[in-house]
Order: structure tokens, then sequence, then C-alpha cells
């Protein structure tokens, strides 16, 4: 298990699909087949290592951050991390993840406000 998991097993105002933040700046809201999808899944980005955000709120930049496990929360810490080194205050909804064209191990985050 690991530390992320760890945090949420130990945290009781989450649950599987939905996490109230916690010191976070972002809210989750990636769905699938008009259904929520449950963080503690296994996401099916095999190859994907890491997260790549563009944000031109506060300013224009390029982030990418690593990804440090297979589940959905792990991509939700990724982008989370990625929309605070933006500096994005506006974008708080993490909605979707695509495979980068160009390069499979690279996700390209969508926000919403």
């Amino acid at each position: 298990m690991n530390l992320v998991n760890q945090e949420i097993d130990n945290n009781p105002i989450v649950t599987d699909w939905h996490i109230f933040p916690f010191g976070r700046s972002t809210e989750w809201s990636v769905f699938r087949e008009d259904k929520k999808v449950r963080i503690r899944e296994t996401h099916p980005f095999k190859e994907a290592k890491r997260v790549r955000y563009f944000s031109e709120w506060y300013r224009p930049i390029d982030v990418e951050i690593e990804i440090a496990g297979e589940q959905w929360m792990d991509l939700w810490i990724a982008a989370d991390t990625a929309v605070w080194a933006a500096r994005d205050t506006h974008n708080r909804f993490i909605e979707d993840f695509k495979p980068d064209p160009e390069d499979p191990t690279v996700l390209i985050l969508s926000t919403g406000s």
C-alpha cells in the first residue's frame, strides 16, 4: 500500500467515488460512461508515466508531473500537483486525461472551473 492509499484509508470523509479536498486545491470530476470514476480502481493508461498540464490562467506555463502509481488516485495526485505548480486557481475540477498522440507515456490533463 502506498502513502496515497494510507492517507485515504485513514481519512473518514473520503469515499470510493468522491474526495472532499484534504489540503488539495482541486476536485475530482472524472467520468467514464456517465459514471464517476472510482479513485481506488486501476486506471487504463498502462504506458502513462507523467501528467502534462498547460495553463494560461496565472501565466502561460506547461507543467509535467510524474505519476506515482497505477490507480486513478495517483493520477489525481499528479494532476493536482500540476495545477498547483501552474498556479491555476481558476480551473479546480480534474475532468479528463488523454494520451499524448506523440508520446503515450504522457497524459494530457483537462480541467474545468
